[in-house]
């Protein structure tokens, strides 16, 4: 079973056209009412730091994959050479913050006193209850 973040990705596909609408309504006002220089250089601060946004979580959802084998999780970013391998009888807790209508975050607690976090993941209880029963 992979672990998916579909949701995630719909969500911001709907809300990336709001933000981009208010980065220009804001860019229309700093230029009108505030220095000129000052102006550019904040919209373009700005305008940088949202497009960094956008493809970071594109890219996060893109190569971030974590994938529940029979017998152990699998987490693995690919980019970054990055892979990890923990048995089902290392996890002690699973909890599930930041809940959103279809995604959530699930931090997952190892025996070892280590975290990890999984981000945006959709059916957070579903996966949950799967790691908590095979644990």
């Amino acid at each position: 079973m992979q672990v998916t973040r579909n949701h995630h990705s719909s969500f911001m596909l709907k809300v990336m056209p709001l933000l981009t609408v208010c980065y220009f309504i804001e860019s229309y006002f700093f230029l009108k009412f505030g220095p000129v220089q000052t102006s550019k250089d904040i919209i373009a601060f700005v305008g940088i730091g949202l497009s960094g946004t956008f493809i970071y979580y594109y890219l996060y959802d893109l190569l971030h994959q974590v994938v529940l084998h029979t017998s152990h999780l699998e987490i693995r970013i690919g980019l970054l050479n990055i892979h990890h391998e923990y048995l089902y009888r290392e996890i002690t807790d699973v909890e599930i913050t930041n809940i959103k209508k279809k995604f959530a975050h699930v931090i997952i607690h190892l025996k070892n006193g280590e975290k990890h976090k999984l981000a945006h993941v959709d059916n957070p209880n579903e996966i949950r209850n799967f790691l908590m029963e095979k644990g």
